[in-house]
């Protein structure tokens, strides 16, 4: 009882709002990632089933994928962090603010609250474009990447191995979906 007590109300109402979304996403996201691992268990099964030349050739390109995007992962966690933070603090000092309002315009200091309120808002703002940049070119450049990596594999196997065209359209599917699934395991 001491402890809610003593807490600003603001506090208080970013717990009861940002905090529970973020647990949730949380929760989403652990499933997300077992669901993901599943999927690459069963992509790379059935990969080895038809080619383990192209199965290894499908986690050296997953990995690849992850190791050239993981900056711009990076990118989205901080930029994720420093939203929250930043609506956090905006959230705390706003609820705070409107709790007290009377006595500000009563001291004629109401002025001095939209600078304040305005620099953290710039935080949101700085932070979600960040995020949306690295997300984006996770989006955008993860296709490029695996393009190369399937063209490279369909020259290899059309013309270096002469392996039939029914093969090679199954082993392609499997290399897509593997390195893919890989891919956004990140």
């Amino acid at each position: 009882d001491r402890y809610y007590s003593g807490q600003p109300v603001g506090a208080l109402v970013n717990s009861m709002t940002v905090d529970i979304s973020l647990g949730g996403a949380a929760f989403t996201g652990a499933y997300t990632v077992v669901a993901l691992t599943m999927q690459v268990i069963v992509y790379v099964g059935l990969a080895v089933l038809v080619s383990w030349q192209m199965a290894l050739a499908a986690l050296i390109a997953g990995i690849v994928m992850m190791l050239i995007l993981g900056r711009f992962i990076e990118m989205s966690r901080r930029a994720s962090r420093n939203t929250a933070l930043a609506f956090e603090q905006l959230t705390r000092r706003l609820t705070d603010a409107l709790n007290e309002i009377k006595p500000l315009r009563a001291m004629a200091v109401q002025e001095r609250l939209a600078p304040l309120l305005e620099a953290y808002s710039q935080d949101i703002n700085r932070s979600v474009r960040r995020l949306i940049i690295a997300k984006h070119a996770v989006n955008w450049l993860r296709e490029p990447i695996l393009v190369v990596f399937l063209a490279i594999g369909l020259y290899a196997a059309l013309g270096v191995w002469s392996i039939g065209m029914e093969l090679v359209l199954v082993m392609a599917l499997l290399f897509y979906r593997t390195a893919t699934t890989i891919g956004m395991l990140q």
